[in-house]
């Protein structure tokens, strides 16, 4: 009897939640090395600094995307090309106006499903980086743009990779040192509308 309270008591202790934990925790480094090393290394990119968590983004969604698409993306011409085209030479008028209306419903739902991709795509400094740019009147000088949002976004290389991103999708133009919005870029901030407010995270919010 006592011997069977003693077998009791060494599995009891066991089988608590500590020892446990760290054996689920000891095989999991051992059989899913491979699989958290690419989590463990996100991870590692979050550093604190005045109690704020820095992380990058941006640089890894244009980094993903790049792993997706080879260069940029082609773009679609608008329906109106079409007759400088050649391609609608030898349809009736009436023929002509059922392809160009088909063919601006498809260029507007390739354009809306690219602005949704976009929503998805920019990280939301990137969004309001866009917003900013779009309110100055003559788009603003690279060295202008990093003072402003040093403060907001103090990795260099993530600023960068914010303009890359605009720029890559035709939503700013850069040349000679001036980063301007588009017309693509108002279009798509007109469809896209104001940025909604981040959810409140004091504890005394419901």
């Amino acid at each position: 009897m006592e011997i069977a309270k003693l077998v009791l008591s060494y599995l009891q202790t066991i089988l608590s939640a500590p020892p446990v934990a760290a054996a689920v925790i000891v095989w999991a480094l051992v059989y899913l090395k491979g699989d958290l090393r690419p989590l463990l290394k996100r991870l590692a990119k979050l550093k604190t600094k005045f109690g704020d968590a820095e992380f990058s983004p941006q640089l890894e969604k244009v980094a993903s995307e790049a792993e997706l698409t080879s260069g940029k993306l082609p773009e679609l011409a608008p329906a109106e090309s079409a007759h400088k085209q050649g391609l609608l030479v030898n349809l009736t008028e009436a023929e002509r106006s059922v392809v160009v209306a088909a063919l601006k419903s498809e260029f507007s739902r390739a354009t809306l499903w690219e602005y949704r991709y976009l929503n998805f795509f920019l990280a939301r400094h990137t969004q309001q980086v866009l917003d900013w740019i779009a309110s100055l009147e003559n788009g603003t000088d690279l060295p202008f743009y990093n003072d402003t949002w040093m403060p907001q976004i103090s990795n260099q290389q993530e600023r960068q990779a914010v303009l890359k991103a605009l720029e890559a999708h035709a939503l700013i133009s850069i040349a000679n040192g001036i980063a301007a919005v588009t017309e693509k870029g108002r279009d798509y901030l007109r469809w896209r509308g104001p940025l909604a407010p981040l959810p409140s995270t004091r504890p005394d919010q419901p």
